[in-house]
């Protein structure tokens, strides 16, 4: 499967060494990143406010707040299926968010785990071949 633009640009952003990691929040007030914070800000535009402790995507419309610093922060179920194009499943998105907590680098979560789920064939193929 090939790797759609949005996501090539937020894999872009995690090896660009732009962003400083941090662990347990999308992004912090000291300016760090969980990876999927890099996608929220480089791919969805957010706008990050420590005053409202919240940041609203704007790429897609108001409706859609993702939290500040709260623990336990995973993307919009909207947002991710846009940056995978519904092809990487949502289990993606909990594994990235664990494991950049538990200390992997952007780039080992890239080469493990970002670019062999866009290698894996879409879930409705696997569905189709287990019968």
């Amino acid at each position: 499967m090939a790797i759609n633009p949005l996501a090539q640009k937020w894999i872009a952003a995690l090896l660009s060494g732009k962003y400083e990691q941090g662990t347990k929040c999308l992004h912090s007030a000291d300016n760090k990143f969980c990876c999927l914070g890099v996608a929220a800000e480089v791919v969805f535009n957010a706008q990050w406010s420590e005053e409202s402790n919240r940041i609203p995507c704007t790429a897609i419309h108001a409706k859609h707040v993702i939290n500040y610093k709260t623990v336990g922060d995973l993307l919009p179920e909207e947002l991710w299926c846009q940056l995978t194009e519904g092809m990487v499943t949502s289990v993606h998105q909990i594994n990235l968010a664990v494991l950049n907590d538990a200390g992997w680098s952007f780039e080992r979560l890239v080469k493990e785990v970002i670019l062999p789920a866009f290698e894996e064939p879409p879930l409705s193929e696997q569905v189709e071949a287990a019968y």
